[in-house]
């Protein structure tokens, strides 16, 4: 979670550690639907607990550390390598060592380690294929068919009104849920992450590419989800193309069904089976996993193909949820009725 960030005057007006909201609080006021985020937000919120503790022992004036509790909290969890690095500069490194020790100076290498490592994985990822605007890194020796899979992607990168065939894209193959937790701070249950606002890497946890697909760590038995790796580069690399679209600002304003309802469409993925979406929606059921990314990709559809709506029109103008979800559901309801 970010601290001294450079935020503008009006975005900053300091608080003292004790009146840090609670993430449910923070939950509440900026709410999404984006599970993934969810997590990632509370975890943020559990790191600057800890970092509240570093603040008080070794007296650290707080004023200068802690940004507004007002800035948009969901916004927080897309800066890590920002936060990482702005945390070192705020916490005063030079002021702890002096104060407490050996202690503290094996704390902020151990920070300076991790932020060095976030910002420049490709030492630990040895075998790399490069093809057009994308390099996929890995642990393991790549195999031949890997071009094949980035071919597939850019030809779904290519359906998106924002194509940029100049925007490189790194891509790193963890080849374990531990280091995908490491790199992704925390996150876990999800097919990839990108960091668009920071160091545009994009991160997936493991994957099997003669079946083309992400492997990840299920929530449980019956989490049932299933993604190709094609659909998961392009939904991810789309994150970065609607970044450069719009800039940080405007980016982190948009909401997250139009985000990942635009990313799902270009990458012409779905976690769940079409049909048992479908049902999950007409039901009302809810916190079922993977249904917010098909829900938002089909809401999309409504705009694009069914309204003919641009993505550039639909960034600029975003559309009401609600007007937009109620189209949805009377053609989902008017195709069950035709069936």
């Amino acid at each position: 979670m970010p601290f001294g960030l450079a935020f503008s005057p009006e975005e900053r007006d300091g608080v003292e550690p004790e009146v840090v909201p609670k993430p449910e609080e923070l939950w509440d006021k900026y709410s999404t639907d984006a599970p993934a985020r969810r997590q990632w937000c509370i975890g943020r919120s559990n790191l600057v607990k800890s970092l509240v503790t570093l603040v008080e022992r070794y007296d650290i004036n707080p004023k200068t550390t802690w940004t507004s509790a007002e800035y948009p909290f969901r916004q927080w969890s897309t800066m890590e390598a920002d936060s990482m690095s702005a945390a070192l500069s705020n916490i005063k490194a030079a002021r702890v060592l002096k104060r407490s020790g050996l202690g503290a100076a094996i704390l902020v290498a151990l920070l300076f380690a991790y932020q060095a490592t976030l910002a420049f994985p490709q030492p630990f990822f040895p075998h790399r294929v490069t093809y057009k605007h994308m390099t996929i890194y890995s642990r393991r020796e790549l195999p031949r068919d890997i071009e094949t899979i980035l071919q597939k992607t850019d030809s779904l990168l290519s359906r998106s009104e924002l194509y940029n065939p100049q925007t490189e894209s790194r891509i790193f193959i963890c080849d374990s849920n531990s280091l995908f937790w490491f790199y992704t701070g925390g996150l876990r249950h999800v097919f990839a992450v990108a960091f668009p606002h920071t160091t545009r890497y994009i991160f997936v946890p493991k994957a099997d590419y003669e079946r083309d697909l992400v492997l990840f760590e299920r929530t449980g038995p019956g989490d049932k989800r299933e993604r190709h790796l094609t659909s998961t580069l392009a939904h991810e690399i789309v994150h970065l193309y609607i970044f450069d679209c719009l800039g940080r600002k405007a980016e982190a304003a948009l909401p997250d069904w139009i985000k990942e309802g635009y990313c799902e469409y270009i990458g012409q993925g779905d976690a769940i089976p079409p049909d048992e979406g479908i049902k999950h929606l007409l039901n009302g059921d809810g916190n079922i996993p993977g249904l917010f990314y098909f829900r938002s990709r089909r809401m999309m559809e409504v705009l694009m193909d069914s309204q003919g709506s641009s993505i550039q029109q639909v960034l600029s103008h975003p559309p009401n949820e609600a007007e937009v979800l109620e189209a949805l559901m009377k053609t989902m309801k008017l195709n069950q009725t035709l069936h």
